[in-house]
Order: structure tokens, then C-alpha cells, then sequence
């Protein structure tokens, strides 16, 4: 039987401390060793649950325009791109030193709900992308008539 499904929704700043943890806001946490699954990329730190991993592996899966083989070399590719992680009694997560040096997520950082998985960005990186939405947003409220 599925759960329901999850959301993460706001945005929180936080900071990681000289590990590399970084505290899941208390709303988002379903209890202690909940795996998470991050990838990282230039400025920011996507994280799936299990569930929204497994949906992305059965989406390969699914697939009908791959072969076989081709299946699997994006299987293996998916898998060496993401790093599982588990939430300790505190409600943090280490980020590997992989992830933080491929990202360039240090220090100050903040943690955005994103609808079924949440991220982590560098606030310099966040604030732009933020502001580009913004924008974007506003002009699509004009053209509707708001």
C-alpha cells in the first residue's frame, strides 16, 4: 500500500556546520534514518526521497524508446550521479565531500521546498535563480491580467 505523497514546501536558511550537516526542517521529516538520495549540481543540492528515486529509476525503466542496454548505462549513470544519505536523530544530513565540492554548497546555505523533493543552494546561487522566477512570474501575471 503507497503512502501519501509528500511534499516540502517553503524556503529556510540554515547552515552547514564543519561535517558538512545540514538540519531538514522539522515539517519535512518523517523520523530518524529516512534515506534521502542527492545530486548534486553548480550552485545547489537536489534531494528525492525513496520513493521519488524509485519513480525516476521505473521512469528508465519504462522507457520504450531505450533498449536494454541502453537501460541499464543510464541506470548506471543515474546511480554514480546520486549519493544516498540518511537522517541522523537530529534531523541533519551529511553532505559527502563530493556533493559539496560539485556543487560549491558551503557555509550558509538555504533549503527550498520544491513540491515532491526539496534542494539546497548557496544563497548567492538561490537569490538569482529566485529573482529570474520572479520575474518570469510577473510578466505571465501581466500578460493574464493581474
Amino acid at each position: 500500500m503507497e503512502s501519501a505523497p509528500r511534499y516540502f514546501t517553503g524556503e529556510f536558511e540554515h547552515a552547514l556546520d564543519h561535517a558538512h550537516r545540514v538540519v531538514i526542517p522539522a515539517k519535512w521529516r518523517t523520523g530518524e534514518s529516512e534515506e534521502l538520495f542527492l545530486i548534486a549540481t553548480e550552485g545547489r543540492v537536489t534531494a528525492l526521497t525513496r520513493a521519488e528515486f524509485g519513480r525516476l529509476l521505473q521512469d528508465i525503466e519504462r522507457d520504450s524508446a531505450l533498449d536494454r542496454k541502453e537501460k541499464v548505462e543510464r541506470g548506471i549513470h543515474l546511480g554514480a550521479q546520486f549519493q544516498q544519505v540518511t537522517c541522523d536523530k537530529q534531523g541533519r544530513i551529511t553532505l559527502p565531500e563530493q556533493t559539496v565540492r560539485k556543487s560549491g554548497v558551503k557555509g550558509d546555505v538555504v533549503v527550498v521546498g520544491s513540491g515532491s523533493l526539496f534542494t539546497i543552494w548557496a544563497p548567492v546561487v538561490w537569490r538569482a535563480f529566485s529573482a529570474r522566477r520572479d520575474a518570469e512570474t510577473r510578466g505571465t501575471a501581466r500578460d493574464l491580467g493581474f
